[in-house]
């Protein structure tokens, strides 16, 4: 789905509207990663940045619930490229991510972060959900430089 423009993507399943969460994140999607556990507490690779050129900024992130089951308690969650994956996006919690028409925005405001030729963006999960079943998808945004 790189280059698809947000508004389709999140057409009936968001907090905002799509208007509104591309003024916040951009148009351009980096990667999307689906099929993420987040009842295991681990890192997932979101996305290479290209060799040669100058790398990428990531400018933002939607996190989208794709199945859930049961109840408990949230993920939280950072994206990030050193060790910790939070360098990106600071770890949140996912408060009222508990159905499958709920988004989460991460958005960058002031400070961008480069990541350079081959760097590995990645998802971190620092605590796990508690749920029956917690499956996420990430659609990673920014530009190439």
């Amino acid at each position: 789905m790189p280059g698809t423009a947000l508004g389709q993507i999140l057409s009936t399943t968001s907090l905002y509207t799509a208007a509104e969460i591309e003024s916040l994140v951009g148009t351009t999607i980096l990667s999307t990663t689906t099929g993420i556990d987040a009842l295991v507490a681990t890192t997932t690779n979101l996305y290479t940045a290209p060799g040669g050129g100058n790398g990428v900024v990531v400018t933002g992130a939607v996190i989208r619930v794709t199945a859930i089951s049961g109840g408990g308690s949230k993920p939280r969650l950072g994206i990030g490229i050193a060790a910790g994956e939070d360098g990106i996006f600071f770890p949140e919690t996912l408060v009222g991510m508990d159905a499958t028409t709920k988004v989460y925005v991460f958005a960058s405001e002031r400070t961008l972060v480069r990541a350079a030729p081959n760097d590995i963006i990645k998802l971190g999960i620092d605590n796990a959900a508690t749920y029956a079943t917690y499956t996420i998808a990430v659609d990673l945004f920014g530009y190439k430089l």
